[in-house]
């Protein structure tokens, strides 16, 4: 990780500061007018397709039902196509001339044979019912007795216009025969009209599909006329009837916009490139960029010179805390200023005049404390071993039982004597382990056969180092409190072995164990819940974090009627710890 001092510390935070937010609520900003200009986009599109679709209906309607309907139920049409001699000729054409004009279409009406026409043009060959009786436009305008349809046959007619689609209607005598045909050509032109009427933005392509899907026209792209729309899209035609999606064609991206007229039949599409949205976000980004650009030249200047402000004498500072560090106590600092500032260095001077007069105290009675304490720790013979012990010797004494009487004296002395005979704090293994073997041989003499110990102690570990009298309380503990009260032998077991980097010793015995509630009281206290005839272990755990630190000390795992097993970790020590206590 990077490590920068405070100077560049402060410059990066003010810079941070004030550029931090900019770029957030730049990026905000510019995330959100993208989806607004989108979504209005997308909004748009939708709502153009939707008005041109309307468009295309009422055109349809419009000549569906006027046109269409009024010339299959005149009259004298209906003569005229049942070769009446009383047709009026004249008539007919005018009224079809003037239906044409007034909606700028082409009409066609034909009999059955062909040999009866009308039509505002020269009627080209796909309506010619001498040739294309029963197929084509004819075949499904029969199919249908009530009605007109819309023929998609996207052709060219003399005039070089696309025609998009015909509506046509059969007419019928009163047996229900068809009797003639009305054919109206719907050029793309019309279509046009409707799409330019919306002034309509973003440069949107219209296109029109037929029931099949076959694009009838296309605004921008004839040559995509007379084909099936791509699959892709075409799926989501079908899913549903209007709306609107993003899309990329050709690396592009495109809304669309689709609506199914249930009146025609007919799908409207508009196509509009997202180019539009893409330049208007790409200014808004480049504006985003430079004002963050600007602004960051800003701050820099303005936080060089408050970050210089405040760090030099902060820097000074820290190199008298240096120089105190090192043992410096007559350093000062040289401060002006009356803000905190200033008075963190006036402070600090009283403090360095001051830690000078008490650091050589306090550490003296620091370690005077310390000592006080282990001595005082170490002082804690249990009054109540001794006086079993004596009680011992005094009833040996009664029944003459000379030679266990020597032994028991003999093993007492030498208890004692290294328990106060020596200034030593800190002892080897092998003469922790000598003084507990010394305590354990006036135990057997008490307790008889009833006592059976076993010591387990690895012969690599008698060399090490460790408190004075540390064991002797816990192997007493587990004597007394373990298996006194068992009924039966009791045993009792000590191991010493290395683990790693620490030293370990068990004691375990199969007494009667403690209880879970009191148990976990003990794990967490370190406390025996001594009483004044016993030594507690948490004498033993405080000595052991005294001399090691938090990190060493006992635990106790038990189980009731079960026994007892006390575990201490030590850490691995060649020389005494501290001479000092000596």
């Amino acid at each position: 990780m990077l490590k920068l001092n405070f100077f560049y510390k402060q410059l990066l935070s003010f810079i941070l500061i004030g550029v931090i937010p900019l770029i957030i609520i730049g990026s905000i900003s510019y995330l959100f007018l993208t989806k607004v200009l989108q979504d209005s986009l997308s909004k748009q599109t939708l709502n153009n397709v939707l008005k041109i679709g309307e468009g295309v209906d009422l055109l349809i309607s419009e000549l569906g039902e006027i046109v269409v309907y009024l010339l299959c139920e005149d009259v004298q049409v209906r003569k005229a196509l049942l070769s009446d001699p009383e047709a009026n000729i004249d008539y007919i054409n005018q009224r079809v001339k003037a239906l044409a004009g007034k909606r700028d279409v082409r009409i066609f009406i034909s009999d059955t044979t062909g040999m009866v026409t009308f039509s505002t043009c020269e009627v080209p060959e796909i309506y010619d019912i001498s040739v294309n009786q029963g197929q084509g436009i004819f075949n499904a305008t029969d199919a249908v007795k009530n009605g007109f349809i819309i023929y998609p046959n996207n052709h060219r007619h003399d005039l070089g216009e696309t025609v998009i689609f015909s509506l046509a209607r059969a007419i019928r005598d009163l047996k229900d025969r068809p009797i003639g045909y009305v054919i109206v050509e719907l050029e793309k032109e019309h279509l046009f009209n409707i799409n330019y009427r919306l002034n309509t933005l973003y440069n949107m392509n219209f296109l029109v599909l037929d029931p099949e899907y076959c694009i009838l026209s296309n605004l921008y792209n004839p040559q995509a006329e007379k084909t099936i729309l791509e699959t892709a899209l075409l799926e989501k035609f079908k899913n549903q009837k209007s709306g609107v999606f993003l899309t990329r064609i050709n690396n592009r991206q495109f809304f669309i916009a689709h609506k199914l007229s249930q009146y025609s039949g007919l799908t409207t599409v508009g196509i509009v490139p997202i180019d539009y949205v893409v330049e208007n976000t790409n200014f808004i980004k480049d504006v985003t960029i430079l004002s963050c650009l600007l602004c960051l030249a800003i701050c820099l200047v303005l936080a060089f010179f408050m970050a210089r402000s405040v760090s030099q004498p902060i820097n000074e500072l820290v190199y008298c805390m240096r120089q105190v560090e090192g043992g410096d106590l007559k350093t000062r600092v040289e401060f002006s200023s009356t803000d905190e500032i200033g008075l963190l260095g006036r402070n600090f001077n009283k403090m360095v005049a001051r830690l000078n007069f008490l650091v050589n105290s306090i550490t003296e009675k620091q370690e005077r404390l310390k000592h006080a304490e282990i001595k005082a720790l170490q002082a804690q013979i249990n009054p109540h071993f001794l006086y079993n012990t004596l009680d011992t010797i005094k009833w040996l004494a009664k029944l003459n039982m000379v030679d266990e009487l020597q032994t028991i004296v003999t093993e007492l002395g030498k208890l004692l004597r290294s328990t106060i005979s020596s200034n030593k704090e800190i002892i080897t293994v092998e003469e922790s382990i000598k003084t507990i073997e010394s305590y354990i041989n006036i135990q057997k003499i008490r307790y008889r056969n009833r006592l059976q110990v076993s010591i387990n102690i690895s012969p690599d570990i008698y060399d090490y180092h460790v408190p004075k009298l540390l064991l002797q309380p816990i192997v007493e503990n587990a004597i007394i409190h373990g298996l006194e009260n068992k009924v039966g032998k009791g045993n009792l077991v000590i191991n010493g072995y290395q683990e790693a980097d620490e030293l370990i010793f068990e004691i375990i015995d199969d007494g009667i164990g403690i209880e879970a509630n009191k148990l976990a009281l003990i794990n967490a206290k370190k406390d025996l819940a001594s009483t004044t005839d016993s030594i507690g272990l948490q004498n033993v755990n405080r000595r052991i974090q005294l001399y090691y630190g938090a990190s060493y000390g006992l635990h106790i795992k038990s189980q009731a009627q079960s026994g007892t097993i006390v575990t201490l970790r030590l850490p691995l020590l060649k020389r005494e710890v501290d001479n000092a206590h000596a």
